[in-house]
C-alpha cells in the first residue's frame, strides 16, 4: 500500500477516535504532502489542511504514521474542541500567549493513545533544503577605506533614502557599483 494511503488512513482512524471521545464529528481536511526541510507536518486549523513531509514520510514509516499524523491530527481537534485559537486573557486583561503544545493537546495526544512530545527525532539529512546564498552589495567606508558587504534589506533602504549607513567615525558608506 503507499505510504500516502496509509497516512490517509491513518488520519481517519485518529478522527473517528476522537469524534467517539468528544461526541461530535469532524470534518476531515485536505491533506498535502509538500511539506519540506526539517518539519515532518504541519496543521493549519484556518485552511483544515495537513501538510507532510514525504521524505521523512518515508524514511519513518512506522513512527510517522504512529505519531507525528496523530500530532497533527490533535492540532485540529484541539482547535474545534476547546477553541484553543481563540484569544485569551489573563486577570488583569494583558493577552495570554497561545500554547499549541499546551494541556488541551496533550489530553488530546492520550485519547489517540500516543506520546505526547512536541518535537520528531527523525534523521533530516535528506530532508534539508539548500539555502539560497543571499545577495550581497559592496559599500565602500571612506573613513578606513574598507568594503563592506550590505545584505539586500539595507542596500535598498539605502538606495531609496530610507536610511543612511555609517561606519568608522561617522563615515557614510557609498555603494560601490
Amino acid at each position: 500500500m503507499c505510504n500516502k494511503t496509509l497516512v490517509i488512513d491513518r488520519i481517519k482512524e485518529c478522527f473517528e477516535v476522537a469524534e467517539k471521545h468528544f461526541d461530535q464529528t469532524f470534518d476531515i481536511p485536505d491533506i498535502r504532502f509538500d511539506k519540506r526541510g526539517r518539519t515532518a507536518g504541519t496543521a493549519d486549523y484556518i485552511k483544515w489542511e495537513l501538510n507532510f513531509n514525504m521524505v521523512l514520510l518515508n524514511e519513518n514509516v512506522d513512527a510517522f504514521l504512529y505519531r507525528t499524523v496523530a500530532h497533527e491530527v490533535a492540532h485540529l481537534v484541539d482547535h474545534v474542541v476547546y477553541n484553543s485559537h481563540a484569544t485569551r486573557f489573563d486577570k488583569r486583561g494583558r493577552r495570554k500567549k497561545r500554547q499549541p503544545h499546551g494541556t488541551n493537546w496533550k489530553s488530546i495526544m492520550a485519547v489517540l493513545g500516543v506520546e505526547s512530545s512536541r518535537c520528531h527525532t527523525y534523521d533530516t539529512t535528506n530532508s534539508r533544503v539548500a539555502r539560497k546564498k543571499s545577495e550581497t552589495f559592496d559599500y565602500h567606508c571612506a573613513g578606513c577605506n574598507e568594503t563592506l558587504p550590505m545584505g539586500k534589506i539595507r542596500h535598498n533602504k539605502q538606495r531609496l533614502g530610507k536610511a543612511n549607513y555609517v561606519h568608522c567615525r561617522g563615515h557614510k558608506l557609498t555603494f560601490v557599483g
